[in-house]
């Protein structure tokens, strides 16, 4: 891996301005339902009753958008881990070809016989 590839924390940390924002938006809101609601209402039990249906719909959705950032990351990831892995399998598979073509015809039957031979391949006996 070159060392200009980032690691995982610092991807998500780099496309994270928007959970970032996300979050400090929500504590503003709340803080200003907060405010308005100590302004608006008069005892601790009204005050209490007005927060916890915003702080719980505010909470719902912010949960729901950082998970949505957490899934496509994980998505970003397991793609990329895909595209080598095909990568490396098709590297192998041409080295594999290569070497083959470089054998003799009864020495190629034989290591065909003696590992197996893909399921797409003719008996050569």
């Amino acid at each position: 891996m070159s060392s200009s590839k980032k690691s995982s924390g610092e991807r998500s940390r780099g496309s994270g301005g928007y959970a970032f924002l996300a979050v400090f938006v929500a504590i503003a809101a709340m803080l200003l339902f907060f405010g308005v609601a100590v302004y608006r209402y008069k005892t601790g039990t009204e005050v209490g009753a007005a927060l916890g249906v915003i702080t719980g719909t505010v909470g719902t959705i912010l949960g729901g958008f950082l998970g949505v950032q957490a899934g496509a990351s994980g998505k970003r990831e397991a793609e990329e881990a895909r595209r080598q892995a095909e990568a490396a399998r098709q590297a192998a598979e041409e080295r594999a070809t290569a070497l083959a073509a470089a054998l003799e015809p009864d020495k190629a039957v034989y290591v065909l016989n003696t590992v197996g031979r893909p399921s797409g391949l003719a008996s050569m006996s």
